[in-house]
């Protein structure tokens, strides 16, 4: 589902592509969170720790284009599902294993304490875009 040209884009945007059709990313609230400085909205009305959560996607191809959206609106698009499926648990588990790398990535950068990025490896929120 993912060209070589859209992983490339892709990438480059910060995305982690994972099997043929998800992807994860780090949200711009985990990284200010971590860095102590404030979360998303989750944060202001459920109590919900930005540097906690984990944005992901099972499915790339998405065409709404919402305003507020995190992913990158270059996705392939069809009236159906045309693509083969891959296994939801592989899905899963390689987003956290890739969020995972990323947030460690952040050690070092000023205002993220040894605390909040150990607690930003366990992801306890996962804000799964499924529109497809």
């Amino acid at each position: 589902m993912v060209t070589p040209v859209i992983r490339a884009n892709l990438v480059k945007q910060g995305y982690k592509i994972i099997g043929s059709h998800s992807g994860v990313k780090i949200c711009r609230w985990t990284k200010s969170q971590l860095r102590g400085r404030g979360g998303c909205y989750k944060h202001s009305f459920y109590g919900i720790e930005s540097h906690r959560c984990m944005e992901a996607t099972p499915s790339l191809a998405c065409a709404n284009k919402c305003a507020f959206c995190w992913r990158h609106h270059t996705n392939p698009v069809a009236k159906s599902w045309v693509w083969e499926m891959d296994d939801p648990i592989e899905i899963v588990n390689s987003a956290i294993d890739q969020h995972t790398n990323m947030i460690k990535q952040m050690k070092g950068v000023p205002g993220v304490t040894s605390e909040r990025l150990t607690e930003g490896m366990t992801p306890r929120h996962c804000a799964l875009s499924l529109c497809w």
